[in-house]
């Protein structure tokens, strides 16, 4: 992260397998700042649903480009979220390696981009 430095990200398959759990923690402007996002098969379709630090909780779906090795997630609906408020919207993953995994993301306010950030997570030991 630019400012503060360090994100923590902790990813665990759970629900008996049927889900996976993103768990991110920073400092921001000197106060922690959490957010989760599940994913999880909707029939063939990959979801995901981020429970943001904006206190809303947009979901997702997945389309593959085999050819750039990206999973692009499309906002499809939200809980808690008036039309102009700020929250995800999409979200491009790349897996660089065993190792390494690229997220961007990108914030919608006012119905419009607000923005992305960029995550380079590296595998801890």
């Amino acid at each position: 992260m630019p400012d503060d430095g360090k994100l923590t990200a902790d990813i665990e398959v759970t629900s008996g397998g049927n889900a996976v759990l993103e768990r991110f923690q920073v400092i921001e402007g000197g106060r922690p700042m959490n957010m989760i996002t599940m994913y999880y098969l909707d029939g063939d379709t990959l979801k995901l649903t981020h429970y943001c630090h904006a206190g809303n909780q947009p979901t997702m779906a997945a389309t593959y480009d085999a050819a750039a090795g990206t999973l692009t997630f499309d906002f499809v609906a939200a809980t808690n979220l008036k039309p102009d408020d700020l929250h995800m919207h999409h979200a491009v993953f790349k897996l660089v390696d065993a190792n390494h995994l690229n997220e961007t993301w990108t914030m919608y306010k006012d119905q419009k981009s607000a923005g992305a950030e960029t995550m380079s997570l590296t595998r801890g030991k």
